[in-house]
């Protein structure tokens, strides 16, 4: 019999399908992953099975008994503990009492012998001490037993969520993202780690972002794209397999009518002969103690469009936060029209002509379409405000027939829509795209892409951040891979989509 079972599961949040009809089993003592692209529910269900959310419908049982829609200490106590994608650390407490606090489902709750301080109590909490100084040094943080967990650093923290998880006596673990901001060494370790705790008879269940670590660890590999079941196996069925080849690196050139890619799409960066617009160098930049950004060097020139690929959480959406100043960076320069921007606020820099439509569209669902474009402009002159929502309307068309509607009330591909239009109306001079097809139908992704490629036909300077790989090298002057935080390698289109060491940064080949 299984460990895990999970039968025809679903959840919507409104009228968004999260996951949907998702069924799998995991047998014991295997090292199981879940992957997929950006929005795949690979997070939604790992909260499904851990209790944080309740199944719209389906059945989940562990270890023979039914366990959908218990609460998350049931299911602890049940053998089911999790790591978590943001850290859960108690701050203020010794790394020693954050592990003990894992054992808390398994100590005698009694409140009169607490007040009472009972000698039965003491020795308990002793051996509570010991059991968690011992978990540590499992996972090889001996030396940190009574440091303060704010004065570690981010690898260390991973880890300690890890001896955490371990104080509940689990059956089966689900580890969320373990080596996401881990330099190599760390992610070494963490690998190293999971070996160990496999080998010591727990069951995994891992979601990880880091490819190459998936197929190294991973016994059997369950694939999700749009929160359904896209194919499951093997790490040599999977990596070969042809869908999920093209959920992660896309199949066809949205910009071009037959839907095939020809090398007559593809532009030489050597075309582009204009001066250069934008300057990174040294660029670097954190989540409190998590690096994403390590030491970034590229330039763009004026009228390029520049993809921008990789894995998720390979710095993507990171590198276009930084650029327009939401995200604030640590060290480098960057250098925008002639003009050393680093300190600049997000604002000056939407003056200077960087716009942004972030990742998730942003929209603000109380507010007017019409709205939403007049924020998009609220640095310009109103002399080129009817001019440039004309200018928004002719590209969308649907956009100005619901110009009076509530963002909230549109489409996903509307909302995407709107996004881009607003970034619009701040006039560019540079246009940062965060994965404009992300959820969309095949239909809409076209239409978007289409737009993109008007964008760059009128000499706008792009740079698009996608998880559809090909179509985005098929229409973009040149491209940047980034891999943890890094450019690991650059050219035009056709070298790009041509090159082993692109499948390998989104597969782990």
């Amino acid at each position: 019999m299984p460990l895990l079972e999970v039968d025809d599961i679903s959840i919507h949040f409104g009228g968004v399908v999260a996951v949907k009809n998702l069924s799998f089993n995991i047998d014991a003592g295997l090292i199981y992953s879940v992957i997929g692209p950006n929005g795949a529910g690979k997070t939604t269900l790992f909260n499904l099975i851990t209790g944080i959310y309740k199944p719209t419908s389906g059945k989940i049982r562990f270890d023979g008994q039914a366990i959908h829609g218990q609460s998350p200490n049931k299911l602890a106590e049940r053998g089911i503990a999790r790591t978590f994608q943001n850290l859960q650390i108690c701050f203020n407490m010794t790394a020693l009492e954050n592990v003990m606090i894992g054992a808390h489902l398994r100590l005698d709750r009694n409140v009169l012998k607490a007040a009472l301080r009972w000698p039965s109590l003491r020795r308990r909490d002793q051996k509570l001490r010991k059991e968690s100084a011992d978990l540590m040094k499992f996972v090889g943080l001996e030396k940190y037993l009574d440091a303060r967990s704010d004065a570690l650093s981010y690898g260390i923290l991973k880890r300690l969520e890890i001896a955490r998880a371990l104080a509940m006596n689990p059956k089966m673990v689900f580890l969320d993202e373990p080596a996401a901001g881990l330099n190599p060494q760390e992610t070494n370790e963490i690998e190293q780690l999971i070996r160990k705790l496999a080998d010591s008879g727990i069951t995994i269940v891992l979601v990880e972002h880091d490819m190459k670590m998936v197929m190294n660890l991973s016994d059997r590999i369950l694939v999700l794209d749009y929160g359904k079941k896209l194919t499951e196996g093997t790490c040599a069925q999977v990596r070969q397999n042809p869908d999920v080849i093209a959920a992660y690196l896309g199949t066809h050139n949205p910009a071009s009518p037959e839907g095939q890619i020809t090398d007559a799409k593809f532009q030489l960066a050597s075309s582009k002969q204009e001066a250069v617009l934008l300057t990174v160098s040294g660029l670097e930049s954190s989540y409190g103690k998590i690096k994403v950004l390590k030491g970034l060097n590229f330039e763009v020139r004026r009228g390029e469009t520049i993809a921008l690929i990789g894995a998720n959480g390979a710095g993507k959406t990171t590198l276009l936060r930084t650029l327009s100043g939401v995200q604030h960076s640590d060290a480098g320069e960057i250098w925008f029209d002639g003009e050393n921007i680093t300190k600049q606020h997000a604002d000056q820099r939407m003056r200077n002509g960087i716009c942004h439509s972030p990742e998730g569209r942003q929209i603000f669902g109380s507010l007017s379409v019409e709205d939403h474009l007049f924020l998009g402009a609220y640095t310009q002159k109103k002399a080129f405000l009817q001019q440039d929502i004309e200018r928004v309307y002719a590209l969308f068309p649907i956009l100005k027939e619901k110009r009076k509607l509530l963002a909230g009330t549109l489409s996903g591909g509307q909302q995407q829509m709107l996004s881009i239009g607003r970034a619009l109306m701040g006039r560019p001079k540079l246009l940062l795209l965060d994965e404009p097809s992300m959820g969309l139908a095949p239909l809409l992704v076209k239409d978007v892409f289409d737009v993109v490629r008007t964008l760059k036909a009128e000499g706008m300077t792009i740079i698009l951040a996608e998880q559809n790989a090909f179509a985005t090298l098929a229409l973009s002057d040149r491209g940047y891979v980034m891999e943890t935080g890094e450019i690991t390698l650059t050219g035009n289109g056709q070298e790009l989509i041509h090159n082993k060491k692109v499948r390998s940064a989104y597969l782990g080949m």
